[in-house]
Protein backbone atom coordinates (compact mmCIF):
# COMPACT_ATOMS: atom_id res chain seq x y z
CA UNK A 1 0.00 0.00 0.00
CA UNK A 2 2.96 2.18 1.19
CA UNK A 3 4.10 1.86 -3.15
CA UNK A 4 1.14 0.71 -4.72
CA UNK A 5 -2.87 0.86 -4.71
CA UNK A 6 -5.42 -1.03 -3.26
CA UNK A 7 -9.51 -0.80 -4.54
CA UNK A 8 -12.17 -2.22 -2.24
CA UNK A 9 -15.52 -1.60 -2.41
CA UNK A 10 -15.71 -3.18 1.31
CA UNK A 11 -14.83 -1.36 4.89
CA UNK A 12 -11.21 -2.68 5.98
CA UNK A 13 -12.09 -5.37 8.37
CA UNK A 14 -14.66 -7.24 6.35
CA UNK A 15 -15.14 -10.60 5.87
CA UNK A 16 -15.02 -12.37 2.66
CA UNK A 17 -18.32 -13.45 0.89
CA UNK A 18 -18.94 -15.73 -1.92
CA UNK A 19 -20.14 -12.63 -3.72
CA UNK A 20 -17.40 -10.75 -2.66
CA UNK A 21 -15.18 -12.77 -5.27
CA UNK A 22 -17.73 -12.29 -7.97
CA UNK A 23 -17.30 -8.78 -7.29
CA UNK A 24 -13.63 -8.67 -6.93
CA UNK A 25 -13.27 -10.21 -10.71
CA UNK A 26 -15.14 -7.22 -11.99
CA UNK A 27 -12.87 -4.70 -10.07
CA UNK A 28 -9.88 -6.90 -11.83
CA UNK A 29 -11.68 -6.71 -15.24
CA UNK A 30 -12.17 -3.08 -14.82
CA UNK A 31 -8.35 -1.91 -13.63
CA UNK A 32 -6.75 -4.48 -16.68
CA UNK A 33 -5.94 -3.64 -19.66
CA UNK A 34 -6.44 -7.34 -20.79
CA UNK A 35 -7.72 -10.43 -19.49
CA UNK A 36 -5.64 -13.88 -20.43
CA UNK A 37 -7.62 -16.82 -18.90
CA UNK A 38 -4.68 -19.66 -18.75
CA UNK A 39 -6.88 -22.55 -16.74
CA UNK A 40 -10.21 -22.51 -15.99
CA UNK A 41 -12.97 -24.89 -15.90
CA UNK A 42 -16.30 -23.96 -17.49
CA UNK A 43 -17.47 -22.47 -14.25
CA UNK A 44 -15.11 -20.40 -13.11
CA UNK A 45 -13.67 -16.83 -11.22
CA UNK A 46 -11.67 -16.61 -14.38
CA UNK A 47 -13.87 -16.91 -16.72
CA UNK A 48 -16.35 -14.42 -14.28
CA UNK A 49 -13.41 -12.06 -15.01
CA UNK A 50 -13.45 -13.05 -18.89
CA UNK A 51 -17.26 -12.45 -18.74
CA UNK A 52 -16.55 -8.68 -16.83
CA UNK A 53 -13.77 -7.61 -19.54
CA UNK A 54 -15.75 -8.44 -22.42
CA UNK A 55 -18.61 -6.42 -21.23
CA UNK A 56 -16.29 -3.23 -20.52
CA UNK A 57 -14.71 -4.02 -24.05
CA UNK A 58 -11.49 -5.46 -22.81
CA UNK A 59 -9.52 -7.74 -25.02
CA UNK A 60 -10.17 -11.08 -23.40
CA UNK A 61 -7.72 -13.60 -24.41
CA UNK A 62 -6.99 -17.39 -23.67
CA UNK A 63 -4.26 -20.11 -23.52
CA UNK A 64 -5.60 -23.37 -25.47
CA UNK A 65 -5.17 -27.00 -23.35
CA UNK A 66 -5.60 -30.40 -24.22
CA UNK A 67 -9.38 -30.89 -25.02
CA UNK A 68 -9.54 -33.89 -22.46
CA UNK A 69 -8.30 -31.72 -19.12
CA UNK A 70 -11.77 -29.93 -17.32
CA UNK A 71 -8.89 -27.19 -16.99
CA UNK A 72 -8.92 -26.23 -20.48
CA UNK A 73 -12.98 -26.46 -20.87
CA UNK A 74 -13.31 -22.57 -19.97
CA UNK A 75 -9.83 -21.25 -22.24
CA UNK A 76 -10.75 -23.75 -25.20
CA UNK A 77 -14.82 -23.28 -25.59
CA UNK A 78 -13.98 -19.21 -25.95
CA UNK A 79 -11.21 -19.97 -28.31
CA UNK A 80 -13.82 -21.79 -30.12
CA UNK A 81 -16.82 -19.37 -29.78
CA UNK A 82 -14.13 -16.58 -31.03
CA UNK A 83 -14.74 -14.79 -27.66
CA UNK A 84 -11.46 -14.98 -26.55
CA UNK A 85 -8.03 -14.54 -28.90
CA UNK A 86 -5.21 -17.48 -28.87
CA UNK A 87 -2.47 -16.64 -26.87
CA UNK A 88 0.73 -19.00 -27.56
CA UNK A 89 3.15 -16.39 -25.33
CA UNK A 90 3.97 -13.80 -23.58
CA UNK A 91 4.47 -12.19 -27.75
CA UNK A 92 1.17 -12.69 -28.58
CA UNK A 93 -0.16 -10.12 -25.47
CA UNK A 94 2.42 -7.76 -26.20
CA UNK A 95 0.93 -7.33 -29.98
CA UNK A 96 -2.18 -6.77 -28.73
CA UNK A 97 -1.65 -5.40 -25.55
CA UNK A 98 1.56 -3.30 -25.81
CA UNK A 99 4.77 -3.59 -23.31
CA UNK A 100 4.38 -5.77 -20.04
CA UNK A 101 6.03 -3.99 -16.94
CA UNK A 102 8.37 -2.46 -19.24
CA UNK A 103 10.13 -0.75 -16.64
CA UNK A 104 10.57 -3.14 -14.04
CA UNK A 105 13.24 -5.79 -14.55
CA UNK A 106 12.53 -9.45 -14.23
CA UNK A 107 13.40 -11.64 -11.38
CA UNK A 108 13.33 -14.90 -11.00
CA UNK A 109 10.41 -15.99 -7.98
CA UNK A 110 11.53 -18.80 -5.23
CA UNK A 111 12.27 -22.05 -7.26
CA UNK A 112 10.11 -25.31 -5.70
CA UNK A 113 10.87 -28.94 -6.07
CA UNK A 114 8.07 -29.30 -8.60
CA UNK A 115 9.89 -26.51 -11.05
CA UNK A 116 12.10 -29.47 -11.49
CA UNK A 117 9.85 -31.92 -12.51
CA UNK A 118 9.80 -32.57 -16.52
CA UNK A 119 6.18 -30.75 -17.52
CA UNK A 120 4.80 -34.36 -18.84
CA UNK A 121 5.59 -35.46 -14.85
CA UNK A 122 4.04 -32.19 -13.61
CA UNK A 123 1.03 -32.51 -15.50
CA UNK A 124 0.93 -36.55 -13.86
CA UNK A 125 1.36 -34.88 -10.50
CA UNK A 126 -0.90 -31.84 -10.87
CA UNK A 127 -3.70 -34.16 -12.14
CA UNK A 128 -3.22 -36.70 -8.35
CA UNK A 129 -6.69 -35.67 -6.49
CA UNK A 130 -5.87 -33.61 -3.66
CA UNK A 131 -7.93 -35.91 -1.07
CA UNK A 132 -8.72 -39.41 -1.65
CA UNK A 133 -7.45 -41.56 -4.23
CA UNK A 134 -8.46 -42.52 -8.34
CA UNK A 135 -7.34 -44.71 -11.05
CA UNK A 136 -5.17 -44.28 -12.98
CA UNK A 137 -7.56 -43.98 -16.00
CA UNK A 138 -8.80 -40.61 -14.48
CA UNK A 139 -5.22 -39.27 -13.84
CA UNK A 140 -4.48 -39.77 -17.57
CA UNK A 141 -7.50 -37.86 -18.58
CA UNK A 142 -6.94 -35.21 -16.25
CA UNK A 143 -3.31 -34.69 -17.39
CA UNK A 144 -4.19 -35.35 -20.64
CA UNK A 145 -1.78 -38.56 -21.53
CA UNK A 146 -2.20 -41.55 -22.38
CA UNK A 147 -3.02 -44.60 -19.92
CA UNK A 148 1.04 -45.84 -20.81
CA UNK A 149 2.29 -42.56 -20.21
CA UNK A 150 0.49 -41.70 -17.15
CA UNK A 151 1.27 -45.18 -15.55
CA UNK A 152 4.94 -44.16 -16.28
CA UNK A 153 5.07 -40.97 -14.76
CA UNK A 154 2.85 -42.31 -11.57
CA UNK A 155 5.63 -44.77 -10.89
CA UNK A 156 8.58 -42.02 -11.20
CA UNK A 157 5.87 -39.55 -8.95
CA UNK A 158 6.01 -42.97 -6.58
CA UNK A 159 10.06 -43.23 -6.68
CA UNK A 160 10.13 -39.67 -5.78
CA UNK A 161 7.90 -39.91 -2.72
CA UNK A 162 5.15 -37.76 -4.41
CA UNK A 163 2.77 -40.81 -5.24
CA UNK A 164 1.28 -43.60 -3.36
CA UNK A 165 0.10 -46.00 -4.64
CA UNK A 166 -2.99 -48.19 -2.94
CA UNK A 167 -3.67 -52.18 -2.59
CA UNK A 168 -6.89 -51.40 -4.04
CA UNK A 169 -4.77 -49.84 -7.25
CA UNK A 170 -5.86 -45.94 -6.83
CA UNK A 171 -3.16 -43.31 -6.29
CA UNK A 172 -3.16 -40.33 -4.49
CA UNK A 173 -1.04 -37.28 -3.57
CA UNK A 174 2.05 -37.81 -0.96
CA UNK A 175 3.05 -34.71 0.29
CA UNK A 176 6.64 -34.36 0.96
CA UNK A 177 6.77 -35.43 4.99
CA UNK A 178 3.67 -37.33 4.32
CA UNK A 179 3.30 -41.20 5.58
CA UNK A 180 5.54 -43.15 3.84
CA UNK A 181 3.95 -45.40 1.15
CA UNK A 182 2.07 -48.59 1.94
Amino acid sequence: LAEGLMVSERPPGAHPTRPGFLARNRRIAAVSMGVVVVEASRRSGALSTANWAEKLLRPVMAVPGPVSSSRSAGPNLWIRDARAILVRDADDIRRDLGPIQPDLPWEPGPSRPLDALAPELRDVYEALPARGAVGADEIALEAGQSIQDCLVGLDALEDAGRAQRHDNGTWSVRLQGGPPPR
